[in-house]
């Protein structure tokens, strides 16, 4: 079992037992500086009283991805690192490499969508929805719905159909996919 967890990680596991194969960061962690046997981390964090920064921040490294900023939180202050953009990235499922990038302006709370016709999904804050092809990540085609994209987008299939739908803002989108 593979998966980027929002602590920066991309994990592998055992997919019958759950035992911890591998972890390795796909974005800049600063909490962390390995794992024991077990696959438990290593943390590393120096808390002060003026503020530890932490890398990704809270809202995790699967929101945004590559540059998501840090959170510096102390007793009387937490603030985010200004100027800070996501990504939707790729990563080589045996080796944990990441494959491609694609950069956003903004971060994201989206979620992807990739169809078996290797078609990314996704969309971000300031109101794109884009599609991407899962191979290299170029882009296929974008809209401006006029509103925050913070869901996963979905598919499904009517009279043999197939259809994409997301929600923006506080509308919601439907696109046919052609035949």
């Amino acid at each position: 079992m593979l998966f980027a967890n929002r602590n920066g990680m991309f994990y592998v596991l055992d997919r019958v037992t759950g035992q911890f194969l591998s972890g390795k960061p796909f974005t800049k962690v600063t909490w962390m500086d390995g794992f024991d046997a077990k696959g438990r981390p290593n943390k590393v964090l120096s808390p002060s009283r003026e503020g530890t920064v932490v890398f990704p921040n809270n809202q995790g490294a699967n929101f945004g991805a590559d540059n998501l900023g840090a959170m510096t939180s102390g007793p009387t202050n937490t603030r985010f690192t200004p100027g800070t953009a996501g990504a939707v990235q790729a990563f080589d499922p045996r080796t944990g490499e990441r494959k491609w990038t694609f950069p956003m302006n903004d971060a994201t709370d989206a979620g992807v969508l990739t169809t078996t016709t290797n078609v990314l999904f996704s969309g971000g804050r300031e109101g794109y929805f884009y599609a991407l092809d899962a191979r290299d990540g170029k882009l296929l085609w974008r809209t401006q719905l006029g509103g925050q994209i913070a869901n996963g987008p979905m598919s499904y299939q009517v009279n043999g159909r197939q259809y994409v739908t997301v929600a923006a803002g506080n509308a919601m989108f439907v696109f046919a996919l052609k035949q």
